[in-house]
């Protein structure tokens, strides 16, 4: 009986949030066009794509949280 009354709040929650994310996604012209992107050898801490001039980095982890809140992080980074 319980679960004929959650069923049908639980299908319309799956068609909210998949209304939802389809709604943030971006549209084909504020992606970047294919050719912005270039190839070099990797540097010890890139992946070797590069965007705009510079390459892109590895994914951080949840490891790299004292990096992230390091007392002289805005001194160095000058934000």
């Amino acid at each position: 009986m319980i679960l004929k009354r959650l069923l049908p709040i639980s299908c319309s929650l799956v068609a909210l949030t998949s209304t939802a994310s389809a709604n943030v996604r971006a549209s084909p012209e504020s992606l970047p066009s294919p050719g912005s992107y270039s190839q070099q050898q990797p540097s010890r801490d890139g992946i070797g794509k590069v965007y705009m001039g510079r390459e892109i980095s590895f994914v951080m982890g949840h490891r790299g949280i004292d990096w992230l809140e390091r007392r002289d992080r805005e001194k160095e980074e000058r934000t």
